[in-house]
């Protein structure tokens, strides 16, 4: 037969795996907004490069340095 102390025990057990729980929990949470906020800093910097790589475009376009050839076929006006 199970006595008083066992269910102390049992509930002392039980008290810190909620805590446990609840700590895991928040954890989780910031961890989930750290890999949202890093989700956007990656969007932001793939429009910066695109924008960097449309510049270098058009400048090689305006010096006339822009080569459109791909393997033998002229490819002709891009898509800038």
């Amino acid at each position: 037969m199970p006595c008083a102390s066992d269910a102390e025990n049992i509930a002392e057990l039980v008290k810190g795996y909620k805590k446990e729980v609840q700590l895991l929990k928040r954890r989780c949470s910031a961890l989930e907004q750290t890999v949202e906020d890093l989700k956007s800093s990656r969007d932001s910097h793939q429009r910066m490069i695109e924008s960097y790589r449309q510049e270098v475009i058009q400048l090689k376009v305006l010096q006339g340095t822009l080569n459109t050839d791909f393997q033998g076929e002229k490819f002709g006006d891009m898509d800038l």
